[in-house]
């Protein structure tokens, strides 16, 4: 598994997040804000609600672009 390493706004590595807002999911993906909620709602790329806070496990936005690899490797 690939882990993405934050960087603090001074340049210092923090540890990786284990929860992205959907913003931070969408970028990830390179994808809009809108496609990131329909991903979601579509139940593709699972997410949790922490209180009244959206988020996407880190762990789940790459088991889906494992899957989106696996499936391109089928074409």
């Amino acid at each position: 598994m690939h882990v993405v390493t934050e960087v603090s706004p001074e340049g210092n590595p923090s540890s990786p997040r284990e929860m992205l807002t959907v913003e931070e999911a969408a970028d990830r993906l390179a994808v809009s804000r809108t496609k990131m909620f329909a991903l979601i709602k579509e139940e593709v790329v699972p997410s949790v609600l922490v209180g009244r806070y959206r988020r996407v496990p880190a762990d789940e936005l790459t088991a889906y672009i494992g899957r989106l690899v696996a499936q391109a490797g089928e074409h």
